[in-house]
């Protein structure tokens, strides 16, 4: 989940170019404008002529750059999410990473779970949010003979949906229940596509909103839905 943003005063001269290592490409047009962020991940692709163009004005790259941050999913939206679908305490949050073998202190959860504008507030590295998603498909799933996996960093959006999918015992047909609880429509050929192997050219990336409509179906089903919550 680690951005690197580009915002390029020049003209891309992109006929025949294959991108190797970007598969996330959010972006928005603007007056014959291309501006985005885009995450180093992977794509092989070739892009055609006549997409991007010339970014001319620096006040409109920095607008509509606060603008893209505040829409993205960070790793700490993720944790922030999980936390209060399943109403984790701090000492279960803690405990989450002690069963990937990882000690945490509470008041590093603390300022992981703080409001970005909070001076304490701290960022959530990929590794940290690998770890506390393994650790909550062993409390989920129970342990596995043999080591804890590595976490990986840097963790795509792929990454995190199936971590999610193998912690709640997910098929597909409930992930698409899941998506339909918030009238949101995916295909099984499109939610497919996201848990291929990146090498397989049917692969393609988990955007940042499907993710953030998945978490937003989750917290719906075991959240807003939980008959315990609903007869407080």
């Amino acid at each position: 989940m680690k951005d690197l943003n580009f915002y390029h005063y020049f003209l891309l001269p992109l006929t025949s170019i294959h991108f190797s290592k970007i598969i996330e490409i959010p972006f928005t047009f603007k007056d014959n404008q291309l501006i985005g962020n885009f995450k180093v991940k992977r794509l092989d692709h070739k892009v055609g002529e006549g997409i991007w163009s010339w970014i001319s004005n620096p006040k409109t790259i920095s607008k509509e750059k606060d603008n893209l941050n505040k829409q993205n999913m960070t790793n700490n939206d993720i944790l922030r999410r999980i936390r209060y679908t399943f109403d984790f305490s701090d000492f279960q949050m803690i405990a989450l990473f002690k069963l990937a073998n990882y000690e945490v202190e509470q008041a590093e959860v603390c300022d992981w779970l703080k409001k970005d504008n909070d001076p304490l507030f701290t960022e959530m590295t990929d590794k940290e949010l690998a770890i506390f998603l393994n650790g909550l498909i062993i409390e989920k799933r129970g342990k596995r003979e043999g080591p804890v996996p590595e976490p990986e960093d840097p963790l795509s959006n792929n990454m995190i949906l199936r971590k999610m999918k193998i912690a709640l015992d997910m098929k597909t047909d409930d992930i698409l229940d899941l998506f339909a609880l918030i009238d949101k429509k995916i295909s099984k050929h499109e939610l497919s596509a996201f848990f291929r192997h990146p090498d397989n050219k049917s692969y393609e990336p988990c955007m940042d909103q499907y993710l953030r409509n998945f978490f937003t179906a989750l917290q719906k089903k075991y959240k807003d839905l939980n008959p315990k919550n609903i007869s407080k």
